[in-house]
């Protein structure tokens, strides 16, 4: 899409487009690192529950809700 926009656009305007990718890069980037720290976190409950419990999905369950918290549910 950018792409195709950076195309589109006059010479004098593609600079937008090519600061958006940059941006973006940025904001990936900063997921990525985030994401890996979050998973390594999540290895070492999993790991510390897996000593108590020989359930995978318990232990995995238990882990997921330790590290990113407890998800609300939806009821009506």
């Amino acid at each position: 899409m950018l792409r195709l926009a950076y195309m589109v656009l006059p010479q004098h305007q593609r600079a937008y487009i090519l600061q958006i990718r940059k941006l973006t890069a940025v904001a990936e980037l900063l997921f990525i690192i985030y994401a890996v720290t979050k998973f390594n976190t999540l290895r070492r409950a999993y790991k510390a529950h897996h000593l108590l419990l020989t359930d995978p999905v318990f232990n995995l369950r238990a882990a997921m809700s330790e590290v990113m918290g407890r998800i609300r549910s939806c009821k009506k």
